[in-house]
């Protein structure tokens, strides 16, 4: 059986596929484990009508009663998030994905999974909020606790458009691993920062920089476009992380965020919260602290990427057309030649 087959495609996710249109993937993990309904579903809603609105199709990603699903119905939607308010919803990650088929469970797919499932079905861009990655240490101690977005990154030629590494991680750890899989990252230079002067950083999620040098910086979202096009020509199969900046009005303050996040991360210690259940407790745990501030930053944020990712994957089906013409109008002429001759 053809793995493609296995998916359940919309009608609309399929009808632009077959035509060559933009489609850009979003992840379900945010709907269930990342935000609280309703407001779970009010993003998730929204965020598919912003990408429909620029001209591009919406494939949210999910597994339901354990099929998975690229694009989903609104009835789909809605059923999906009240099922995540009743906590019967697993976080799916590529480990766990025959598991949760076999016994017809619920599932919210990770960035990891997200990717995996568009790769099947012929998608190259995703939208997403933070990047997983390599989690903090605790003093005297390796935990290794390292997502699988990041092995995936390094193995599926899917480009992440992300507002980077969450907060609550380790980010030169995750830039370092992200660097050994041999993963494009770069961030969005809105404000013409030296890159080669370390001016540029990466964005931390809720700030629009971390302590970290961006390693690449795109001046335009067109030129992020050009990235994947001229990756492609070579067959890598690799992904991308392109991050957005959070939005100036709605991102939170770094120092601020920072000692919120090293509080979470004790309290979780003490707790003995650990592997998946980490970061959907620090995330909840910054939600309370900050009276709902980094919900607001994080639904935000999600919605600046998605219209980033429309542009992204809208120039990029614009190069591959245009390479297609051209390709044609040559094979036209040597036809002719071979005629004359």
């Amino acid at each position: 059986m053809k793995q493609r087959n296995i998916l359940r495609l919309t009608e609309e996710v399929r009808n632009a596929l077959n035509l060559r249109k933009p489609v850009v993937s979003l992840e379900s993990t945010i709907i269930s484990h990342g935000l609280p309904y309703p407001q779970n579903i009010d993003m998730a809603v929204e965020v598919e009508s912003i990408l429909r609105d620029q001209g591009v199709t919406p494939a949210t990603c999910a597994f339901i009663d354990g099929r998975p699903h690229v694009g989903l119905t609104q009835s789909d939607l809605l059923r999906f998030a009240e099922a995540s308010q009743l906590g019967k919803v697993h976080k799916v990650s590529r480990g766990d994905i025959g598991f949760v088929m076999a016994n017809k469970l619920n599932g919210g797919t990770t960035i990891s999974l997200t990717m995996i499932l568009s790769h099947l079905a012929g998608i190259k861009f995703f939208a997403t909020g933070g990047l997983g990655g390599v989690h903090r240490d605790n003093p005297g101690e390796t935990s290794m606790d390292i997502s699988a977005d990041l092995t995936e990154l390094g193995r599926t030629p899917v480009s992440v458009i992300c507002a980077g590494p969450k907060s609550i991680l380790d980010i030169p750890r995750t830039l370092e691993f992200l660097e050994t899989q041999g993963v494009f990252v770069g961030t969005y230079n809105e404000d013409k920062k030296q890159v080669a002067q370390n001016e540029l950083k990466l964005p931390g999620f809720y700030t629009r920089e971390s302590n970290v040098a961006s390693p690449f910086g795109f001046d335009t979202l067109e030129e992020a476009a050009r990235i994947v096009f001229n990756q492609q020509l070579l067959n890598l199969q690799s992904g991308n992380v392109f991050c957005i900046p959070p939005p100036k009005d709605t991102a939170l303050n770094n120092d601020f965020i920072t000692l919120i996040i090293d509080k979470a991360n004790e309290e979780a210690k003490e707790n003995r919260i650990l592997g998946k259940q980490l970061t959907p407790y620090l995330l909840s745990k910054i939600a309370k602290v900050t009276k709902g501030q980094s919900v607001h930053a994080n639904i935000s944020l999600v919605k600046n990427n998605a219209l980033a990712a429309a542009t992204i994957a809208k120039s990029y089906y614009a190069l591959e057309e245009s390479a297609r013409e051209s390709a044609s109008e040559s094979a036209s002429e040597s036809e002719m030649k071979t005629v004359c001759m």
